[in-house]
């Protein structure tokens, strides 16, 4: 019996990509069902942490909220990935979904916990087109603005948190996405440490602002509200420089910053 596209991509990207991986996925399952309620996951890893594998599983259905069948989609685009050719946003956002569950089997201890989904569906929406690259070196994600702006209620307030800090969400995640494929036991605690480093505030301030992203009864405007009653209090911001002026100088020089 022949593999999908699906199982096909998925146990090619592993054997390339063997390296990376801390959890070898035995199996991928498709699930057909009639429709896919909006509290169940499109796909998930279930990894067995004491042996070394996992299992991948997609559901094959219409989804009650957004009507699309993203393992309809997710063979469409992966057809186009390997075809180079242009991938519609459902298909992008599906191959999105499936790069979600390849990261956390690329972390060396991964654990079921609201924040590292967050941290991981964040560090997702930023990398996907790795791989996309990684199937079709020529290919490229088409959608990466619309990836970003995607409703995710937990999400957008960890990237709102994000903006108001003054925080740049490409050089932090340089940052993060090492510690996200570490150790998830000690993710929290690491990513608020450099949360309050980058953003120069405490780390107590940091971590109630997680908090406040975690939780479903905060809101943006009660983030917005603690960042604009201790950011002017501890940030503090580096004394400029006076350059000196050169001697018998006769020309300006650019100096880059």
């Amino acid at each position: 019996m022949s593999m999908d596209i699906v199982s096909r991509t998925v146990f090619d990207w592993q054997e390339n990509n063997f390296k990376l991986i801390h959890y070898y996925i035995n199996s991928v399952r498709i699930i057909k069902k009639q429709r896919v309620k909006e509290t169940e996951s499109i796909m998930h890893v279930a990894v067995h942490t004491n042996k070394g594998f996992c299992n991948l599983v997609i559901k094959d259905g219409i989804h009650d909220v957004t009507g699309f069948n993203f393992y309809e989609q997710l063979k469409s685009g992966l057809k186009k990935v390997k075809a180079n050719k242009k991938t519609t946003e459902i298909e992008e956002q599906s191959i999105e979904v499936l790069w979600h569950e390849l990261l956390h089997i690329q972390a060396k201890k991964p654990t079921s916990d609201l924040f590292s989904e967050i941290i991981n569906e964040w560090v997702a929406r930023h990398t996907y087109e790795e791989f996309i690259k990684q199937i079709n070196p020529k290919a490229k994600a088409y959608h990466k603005k619309y990836m970003l702006e995607l409703d995710d209620f937990l999400l957008e307030k960890f990237m709102y948190m994000l903006q108001l800090l003054g925080i740049n969400e490409k050089r932090f995640l340089k940052k993060v996405k090492p510690l996200l494929l570490d150790d998830y036991y000690k993710l929290e605690d690491r990513v608020m440490k450099l949360i309050a480093k980058t953003a120069g505030i405490s780390y107590t301030n940091a971590t109630i602002l997680i908090e406040k992203v975690k939780s479903r009864k905060q809101q943006r405007w009660d983030i917005k509200e603690f960042v604009n009653k201790i950011k002017p209090v501890e940030t503090k911001e580096k004394p400029i420089k006076k350059q000196k002026k050169a001697k018998n100088s006769k020309s300006k020089k650019a100096v880059a910053v």
